[in-house]
């Protein structure tokens, strides 16, 4: 019994040592692993670092764009401001020259014409009415110009 037990151990044992074996991966797969994780890592990081490059690059751009963009607004908002003003300031002007082109002007109200003879009778009529009420004479009327008929 002695020697069948001892027998049974060494075949238990011999069992073991395989089993070990077999649960472990063996060496160069081992080195391969370690290596190959590392290569891995290694690839990685530099991929990462080179796309985080490439953004930081690109998001430098686009902030130089900005800056670009703001720089033009603000110029265009003082071109605007500047246009504004002078637009309001020829504006004014227009409406002075206006007035001032009006104040030579004569306006006749109620004055009767003839209906049918058209502005010809108008000419004459207010002609005739300068002439005997106002005590313009001929050379007079000659620096008057006629330009507009406006029935209100």
């Amino acid at each position: 019994m002695a020697t069948g037990g001892t027998a049974a151990r060494r075949s238990l044992s011999s069992t073991m040592d395989t089993s070990q074996e077999i649960d472990s991966p063996p060496q160069w797969f081992t080195m391969f692993f370690a290596d190959f994780e590392q290569r891995l890592e290694m690839r990685l990081e530099g991929a990462v670092t080179k796309r985080l490059d490439e953004l930081t690059v690109e998001l430098k751009a686009q902030f130089d764009k900005i800056n670009t963009l703001e720089f033009e607004q603000a110029s265009l908002k003082s071109e605007l401001k500047t246009v504004r003003e002078e637009n309001k300031s020829l504006a004014q002007k227009i409406d002075d020259l206006e007035n001032r082109s009006r104040r030579n002007n004569l306006v006749f109200y109620g004055i009767p014409e003839k209906v049918g003879l058209g502005q010809e009778n108008c000419i004459d009529t207010l002609s005739s009415i300068l002439r005997d009420f106002v005590g313009l004479n001929e050379d007079d009327m000659k620096n008057l110009d006629w330009n507009n008929r406006w029935i209100i």
